[in-house]
C-alpha cells in the first residue's frame, strides 16, 4: 500500500516522509482546470514547481511527486524541467486517447514513473489499452472529473457505480498498480459518505494507490498517527471476507445515492466542455 500526499509544504513532507508516505510533492495541474470544477468545494492548486528545489531533499529516497497539466502544445518541454528539477513519478491529467498516454511514457523513457489519470469519458473505453502500454505503471480513478464528464453533479455518482471496479480490473490484468477517489483520516465526522466504508471499497478493489485526501487533515504534527489509524484500518478490510466487503459496498452504493439525491437539488454547472452523454451509457 503506497501512500500519496500533495503538498507543497516542506515541513509537512519532511513528516510524511518519516511517516512512509511513497510519493510527495505539489499538484501542478491548473490548466482548464477552473473551467472544469468552477463550483462547489473542488480547489485549484496554488502549489508551485519552485517548491521541488526543497521538497527534494526533504523527503529523502521517496518519490517525487507532480501532477502535472494535461497534455499541451507546451507539455514536453514542461515534461523535461519538471525531471530536471528531480522529479520521479508523474501523474498525468485528463488523458483521452491512447496516444497521448504513449507519447508521455515514451518521452519519460523510464524515469519517472507514469500514473495516468482515468477523468473523462473518452478515457473509459480505452482504459485497458492504456493499462498496456509500456512505461504505464499505475491507472488512479479522478472521481471529480469523471462525474463532470458524465455530467453528473458529484464525484458520489462515481464512486456509488461499477465504473471504477472496470478500471480496477484493467490495471490488475495488466500488473499495473490502481488507486481511486481520496481516503478521509478514520475518525473524519460530518462526511457524505463514511470514511469507513470508502476504505472498505480500498480493499475490496485492491487499491494499492492511496491518495491522502484534504479531509485526511495531515499535519506535521498528527500524519504520523493518522496514517498508523489508516493502516490499520484498511488492513481491517483486507482481513475481512468477500461477504463482509460486499455488504461494506452495499451501504457504500446506498450512501453515494443518498449524496447525489442531495446533490441533485443544489444549483451546479457542468461546463459542456465535459459532457459526454450520461453516466448510465457506460455500465
Amino acid at each position: 500500500m503506497l501512500f500519496t500526499l500533495w503538498t507543497d509544504d516542506v515541513a509537512l513532507a519532511r513528516a510524511a516522509a518519516d511517516a512512509g508516505v511513497a510519493r510527495i510533492g505539489p499538484d501542478l495541474e491548473t490548466l482548464g482546470k477552473r473551467a472544469r470544477q468552477p463550483e462547489g468545494d473542488n480547489r485549484v492548486s496554488t502549489h508551485d514547481a519552485a517548491s521541488l528545489a526543497a521538497l527534494r531533499p526533504a523527503i529523502g529516497p521517496g518519490r517525487l511527486h507532480v501532477r502535472t497539466n494535461p497534455v499541451h502544445p507546451r507539455y514536453a518541454v514542461e515534461l523535461e524541467q519538471l525531471l530536471d528539477a528531480g522529479v520521479t513519478s508523474v501523474m498525468l491529467p485528463m488523458v483521452r486517447s491512447v496516444d497521448e498516454a504513449a507519447g508521455v511514457a515514451a518521452q519519460l523513457r523510464g524515469r519517472a514513473e507514469l500514473i495516468v489519470m482515468v477523468e473523462h469519458a473518452d478515457a473509459l473505453p480505452i482504459a485497458e489499452t492504456i493499462a498496456s502500454i509500456d512505461g504505464v505503471a499505475a491507472l488512479y480513478v479522478g472521481a471529480n472529473d469523471l462525474a463532470r464528464s458524465l455530467e453528473r453533479c458529484t464525484r458520489f455518482s462515481v464512486l456509488g457505480s461499477d465504473l471504477i471496479e472496470r478500471i480496477a480490473d484493467a490495471a490488475h490484468r495488466h500488473g499495473r498498480s490502481f488507486g481511486f477517489f481520496g481516503i478521509a483520516w478514520p475518525g473524519a465526522t460530518e462526511l457524505p459518505v463514511e470514511p469507513d466504508l470508502v476504505y472498505a471499497e480500498q480493499a475490496r478493489l485492491g487499491a494499492d494507490l492511496v491518495v491522502l485526501a484534504r479531509t485526511f487533515g495531515a499535519t506535521p504534527g498528527n500524519i504520523a498517527s493518522r496514517l498508523d489509524a489508516a493502516r490499520a484500518q484498511l488492513d481491517v478490510w483486507r482481513r475481512r471476507s468477500p461477504g463482509e466487503r460486499a455488504a461494506a459496498r452495499a451501504v457504500l452504493r446506498h450512501q453515494c445515492a443518498a449524496a447525489e439525491a442531495r446533490a441533485a437539488t443544489q444549483p451546479h454547472d457542468i461546463p459542456a466542455a465535459t459532457r459526454r452523454g450520461p453516466l448510465r451509457s457506460h455500465r
